[in-house]
């Protein structure tokens, strides 16, 4: 299970901060103090079971809201914590579920102090918890499943225990405990019975041989209390008689010394090997430089190749370090020079199909002054040509409209037939003049015939001008309108022919403009009449095509001047190696290398880089020889000025061997001193420290010196066999004195308990009812008693075959993480004898004990704890984050180098905070592993980070 993204909008120092694409392995996150990395401890610490309504967290700036995005075994869930609500998940299919189902119900207390770890959680169990409970309970979680019954185990055996030692002793003794009232009825009984029957003269009897007993009895007490003081004062002798023997020794080598104490503080023994050792080692490092330089190097010009060296150090180091930047630059050169080649060829290409009469198109294309052309002067004349073209077209449509209708009017008019009207009107009085002659006439002619005559030639006359005159006139009218719309046309299509005129000659000057604009273009065979549309498009066309020859002009320039400054570094590189080759034996390649031909050297850089690599190894030779014979040199005189006048004028190494010689007889004597101090020192306190000692000491030699007196007994005995000897004689002596002591005591018992029955009078006939009542209520308790002794063996079985277990499944997996982290040190790992104390043992690999953490150093104390947890975490499913929040500040390099390696090891399985401070173990993580995440947390901001940057950032 992890962390895949981290949203904290409001807790503590946070606001707002994401961390998205978690690593699910190792996740750094370094930070200086007060950074927020200990809040985010608390926040990943409480995040599955909601905050903690106390001052344990840091205030909210608002109200607390987090969110998270989890993945289990490929199944995605999202977490939300709101103020002091419970947690609530969701997962991938929008169900609720419990966050205990998401964590695997693992309590609370076990997951803070499993998988959340602080400097803190890595102290001994007391200092952590609150109470003997508590600690208890702590012991439980870092021990595992079932301990904490393990725990309760002896508490529960002790109680069976107890009750059946209430009911019957530790041994069922029945004369004991709950036994004790029933087998005293039994015995007061049966001794009333039979004392009953005794008579007075063994009352007597019994009285004498009483006081004989307990006069016995006086006289052993004192010879056991004797024999115990010489027993005590023996055992104490045996288990210091090493001791004796040692001091004594080392006394006597003291006085056989030849070394005086004046001579012991000039000495100096480990200076003067360390000077040895290190001449030697020197030595031997400039001999084996000398030789590896001299297989690549001739000899005799050894000091030459030095010299060399001394004066191109800087140079070579400065295109030692250019190579990759030079390798960089003959690829972007290779890589440039082929993509200008290539665009040329695209470009001629697109030129020949854009116009396919150039033969030569980049010159063509060069050629082309776009300066002297104007774009919008070319579109404006586009336009214009198009519009003169339209109107010239649209006017001679209407020309050819005008000419039609002047020749249909004119066909209309030619067409029109009729007589004029004042000829018409002229006929008709002349018809009404005869009328009114003919009327005037019938004065004297019969009057009504002429009267009718001249009224028919008058109704004759006015049909003719109706039918004659009205049509003779409009027909006239519409003659004149046909002429005036002639006239009109005519001078319409006058006008329209002298616009059109006017037009072509526009259209004529606008496309010679054009016709030389297609010329500047390099357009040949171009035709007036021809449709110029096509320019615009064309000069846009060249237009880019000048834009990108242009560019790849300018390109092909830059590329010329990144390879002069090639050619430039490479010939330097190869005179460089030139002048080295001189004094090497091994063959550089520069013998194949033509510098002349400079596309051949860019070619073959390669061949140069390696000698290069060559050179720059052999001036790393020639700098270690160097150093190492500089470093002689400072060591040479670091000697002489310790050693002064000491045996001056002599060989160095002898002075040496002379001054070492003195140096360890003078520290031998000085250790022998010490150790016969110290050792007689503890005797002295060890025989002070009881009064039990004192008191013994007395008894032997009353006043004396206890140390003297204590010097006195272990001269009275050859060797230690002789003590164990003597002790054995007085144990048994002890013991056979005891045994007579109790058999006294018991018989003295016995006697005083028949004289009281014998002075008493008690009636016989009662006797047997109370024995058999108690014998009923004794059996009774001694079931009771058997059943709860049953359970304390069974118990005290169980408690020792889940120790064994927890030894086994826990502790030997924590043992071997132990060693791991302390290069071995320690071996082995296992619990305390008593559960209760909550204590762990450790052994050292050379069988050194610690019953107690208490006797651990603090390092130590916190390789142990840390070993346990990880140890536990590892039975746990699911594999759950972990958090490390500079809990490994007080390892030592070494130690927390090997943490490092465990960390990294166990982060294939888990996903890990690492919470830091501290550069070193950044820099430990990422020499051991490439796939750590770094994240650099800075006054609770976080930012994704790169390692080298959060060292560097967490140094200063």
């Amino acid at each position: 299970m992890f962390y895949k993204n981290i949203y904290i909008r409001d807790f503590g120092i946070f606001n707002n901060q994401n961390l998205n694409d978690i690593s699910k392995n190792l996740v750094v996150i370094g930070g200086k103090n007060r950074a927020g990395k200990s809040t985010f401890l608390k926040l990943l610490r409480h995040l599955p079971y909601g905050l903690p309504q106390n001052n344990s967290i840091p205030p909210a700036s608002n109200q607390y809201y987090i969110e998270t995005e989890i993945e289990r075994e490929n199944k995605d869930y999202k977490l939300f914590l709101n103020g002091y609500a419970a947690p609530e998940v969701i997962d991938q299919d929008e169900n609720k579920i419990e966050s205990a189902e998401l964590f695997n119900h693992l309590d609370q207390l076990s997951y803070q102090q499993l998988f959340t770890i602080s400097l803190n959680e890595l102290q001994k169990l007391s200092k952590i918890a609150d109470g003997k409970k508590k600690e208890k309970r702590l012991y439980s979680v870092l021990m595992g499943a079932g301990l904490s019954e393990l725990v309760k185990v002896p508490e529960l055996a002790d109680k069976y225990f107890n009750s059946a030692k209430n009911i019957g002793g530790i041994l069922g003794d029945p004369s004991v405990a709950s036994f004790k009232p029933y087998y005293n009825e039994i015995k007061e009984a049966e001794e009333i019975r039979d004392q009953a029957l005794l008579e007075i003269k063994e009352f007597n009897k019994k009285r004498e041989e009483l006081k004989k007993a307990e006069e016995k009895s006086k006289k052993l007490k004192n010879n056991i209390g004797q024999l115990e003081d010489k027993i005590f004062i023996l055992d104490l002798l045996k288990n210091n008689y090493s001791t004796l023997n040692k001091v004594e020794n080392l006394k006597l080598k003291l006085e056989q010394s030849t070394v005086k104490n004046n001579n012991i503080n000039f000495i100096n023994l480990d200076k003067i090997s360390d000077y040895k050792q290190r001449l030697d080692l020197k030595k031997d490092e400039l001999q084996t430089s000398k030789n590896e330089l001299i297989k690549s190097i001739k000899s005799d010009t050894l000091a030459d190749f030095l010299n060399f060296i001394r004066s191109k150090n800087i140079e070579i180091n400065n295109y030692h370090q250019k190579v990759d930047l030079l390798n960089e630059k003959i690829k972007n050169f290779s890589t440039q020079n082929n993509k200008i080649n290539t665009e040329y060829q695209a470009l001629i290409l697109e030129c020949n199909n854009l116009n396919s009469n150039w033969e030569n198109p980049l010159t063509n294309l060069d050629e082309i002054n776009l300066d002297l052309l104007n774009q919008e002067t070319l579109n404006n004349n586009l336009r214009k040509n198009d519009e003169l073209k339209s109107k010239i077209k649209s006017i001679t449509a209407e020309i050819d409209r005008l000419e039609l209708d002047i020749e249909k009017t004119e066909t209309e008019l030619t067409d029109i037939n009729y007589k004029q009207p004042a000829s018409i009107l002229k006929k008709t009085y002349s018809i009404l003049v005869l009328s009114m002659i003919i009327l005037t006439s019938s004065i004297f002619i019969n009057y009504s015939q002429i009267k009718y005559f001249s009224l028919v030639i008058a109704l004759t006359a006015f049909i003719y001008y109706n039918s004659n005159y009205k049509s003779s006139k409009l027909e006239k009218e519409r003659a004149d309108n046909l002429k005036n719309n002639l006239i009109q046309k005519e001078n319409n299509l006058n006008s329209l022919k002298k616009k059109l005129s006017e037009k072509k000659n526009s259209l004529k000057l606008t496309e010679k403009k054009l016709t030389n604009i297609a010329q500047s273009l390099k357009i040949k065979n171009t035709d007036e009449d021809q449709n110029f549309n096509y320019l615009k498009s064309y000069f846009l066309e060249i237009k880019d095509k000048k834009r990108r020859y242009n560019k790849l002009k300018t390109d092909d320039k830059e590329n010329d001047k990144l390879k002069e400054e090639i050619i430039t570094d490479l010939e330097k590189i190869y005179n460089l190696i030139k002048k080295a080759d001189v004094y090497c034996n091994r063959k550089f390649n520069i013998k194949t290398i033509k510098i002349e031909q400079t596309d051949q050297l860019i070619k073959q850089a390669e061949y140069l880089f390696k000698d290069l690599e060559l050179l720059t190894k052999l001036k790393k030779m020639a700098a270690d020889f160097s150093d190492k014979q500089q470093e002689l040199n400072h060591l040479i005189n670091d000697i002489e000025d310790f050693l002064n006048d000491f045996k001056k004028g002599e060989n160095l190494e002898i002075r040496l061997d002379a001054y070492y010689k003195m140096a360890e007889k003078s520290t031998e004597y000085k250790k022998i001193k010490d150790e016969y101090q110290n050792k007689k020192s503890q005797l002295e306190y060890t025989l002070k420290a009881s009064d039990k000692i004192k008191e013994t000491l007395n008894k032997l030699a009353p006043a004396a010196d206890y140390y003297q007196s204590f010097l006195k007994l272990y001269r009275n005995f050859s060797s230690l066999a002789a003590v164990e000897e003597e002790k054995i004689s007085l144990t048994e002596d002890l013991n056979f004195s005891q045994k007579q002591k109790d058999k006294v005591e018991q018989r003295i018992t016995t006697l005083k308990n028949d004289i009281k029955a014998l002075s008493s009078s008690t009636k016989i006939e009662n006797t047997q009812a109370k024995i058999n009542q108690a014998q009923n209520n004794l059996e009774k308790k001694a079931q009771r008693y058997a059943v709860n002794k049953s359970v304390y063996f069974i118990l005290k079985k169980l408690r020792a075959r889940m120790v064994e277990k927890a030894e086994t499944e826990l502790l030997k997996p924590a043992s071997d993480i132990l060693a791991k982290i302390s290069d071995k040190y320690y071996k082995k790992l296992e619990t305390a004898d008593d559960l209760e104390s909550s204590e762990f043992k450790t052994i050292t690999a050379d069988g050194k004990e610690f019953n107690s953490v208490n006797q651990l150093s603090r390092g130590s104390l916190e390789q142990l704890f840390l070993s346990v947890r990880i140890s536990r975490i590892k039975e746990i499913k699911p594999k759950l984050p972990i958090v490390l929040d500079d809990s490994l500040v007080n390892f030592d390099s070494n130690h927390l180098y090997n943490t490092a390696k465990i960390i990294v090891n166990l982060a294939k399985q888990h996903q890990i905070f690492v919470l830091s401070c501290h550069p070193h173990l950044v820099k430990y993580i990422g020499e051991i592993t490439k796939s750590a995440q770094y994240w650099k947390l800075e006054s609770g901001k976080f930012e994704l980070s790169q390692r080298q940057k959060l060292i560097d950032y967490l140094k200063y």
